[in-house]
């Protein structure tokens, strides 16, 4: 008898060629990780190798306030275009962002307020990225996968922190140590962090899939205004809404704090009642921290599914 023709895999999501999920979302946790060093250690290391006070360091971190103001970019890119072409398109803004960055480095002096103007639009560009990649997360993956993805994602993006914010920053601040010029080892950080984004952005570019569920809102593209003010106000009508989010500032208040400030005690010289650690140094020791908290991580997950939570 004749063979009968195979018949293709199921895709319920549109996914086409891209049926396999591990080909893209990875890419997810990896992005974030990247990026995430540039606007939380790295600013602080880098005023710092420049001489700036901890003053100065803890104003510049204003620059970063639009990551804790993302939802307010979420209408915007829900109301505008697909899920995928933002995602794209922005991860190419990421790119342009950083090379950005590195542009006061060029100058014949290190200029703060051009540093802290690309440093602000990295983080609005950043935001809506984060956005974007979340709502294609969930209109990509099945529910089993996005359960499954849910759970590695802080694994890509914990080694991809790792890589941008330590080892990278370790070799850099090697090699700038070595010749004693701190302006060599940001210029080398920067590029080297623009080769690694460049294969990520047209790797992404090409894998990523069209999911027939990603549709871009109205005929043209566009869809009409959505009510974000009515939605806004209704928010902030909530009962209790004052004590939850005081609650959470207070407790995320000690973690940025640390975040932000706790690399510039580190490289305080000790009499200033730091470490003086170098930028390597710095690199190194916070890699470390990094992956101690992932084994850490992994070893509560394993103790708490074998003894339960009570015990």
């Amino acid at each position: 008898p004749p063979l009968q023709p195979v018949a293709p895999p199921p895709d319920p999501l549109g996914r086409g060629g891209r049926a396999s999920a591990w080909s893209f979302a990875p890419c997810f946790g990896t992005w974030q990780g990247l990026i995430n060093p540039v606007l939380v250690s790295v600013p602080t290391i880098l005023l710092k190798s420049f001489g700036y006070s901890n003053a100065v360091i803890g104003y510049a971190t204003l620059a970063t306030l639009p990551m804790a103001l993302k939802f307010l970019l979420g209408p915007m890119v829900d109301a505008n275009r697909t899920r995928r072409w933002w995602c794209v398109n922005a991860g190419g803004w990421l790119m342009a962002c950083v090379g950005v960055l590195a542009l006061p480095l060029l100058l014949t002096r290190f200029t703060l307020w051009i540093y802290l103007a690309a440093l602000f639009l990295l983080a609005i560009v950043k935001s809506i990225h984060q956005v974007a990649l979340n709502g294609f997360f969930t209109l990509a993956l099945t529910k089993s996968e996005q359960a499954l993805f849910s759970g590695l994602d802080p694994v890509w993006g914990r080694a991809a922190t790792i890589f941008s914010g330590s080892m990278l920053l370790a070799l850099a601040g090697g090699v700038g140590a070595h010749y004693g010029d701190s302006r060599l080892t940001w210029g080398l950080y920067f590029v080297s962090l623009l080769l690694v984004f460049t294969p990520l952005y047209f790797y992404t570019r090409h894998v990523f899939p069209y999911p027939t569920a990603d549709q871009a809102p109205g005929d043209a593209g566009h869809s009409p205004s959505l009510p974000f003010w009515s939605m806004l106000r209704g928010y902030f009508a909530l009962p209790s809404l004052g004590p939850g989010l005081a609650y959470l500032f207070f407790m995320r208040s000690g973690q940025t704090m640390l975040d932000k400030m706790g690399v510039a005690f580190l490289m305080d010289a000790p009499e200033a009642g730091g470490y003086g650690l170098s930028i390597a140094e710095v690199g190194v020791f916070t890699g470390s921290m990094t992956a101690c908290g992932i084994a850490g991580g992994a070893l509560a997950g394993v103790l708490l599914r074998k003894y339960g939570l009570r015990r």
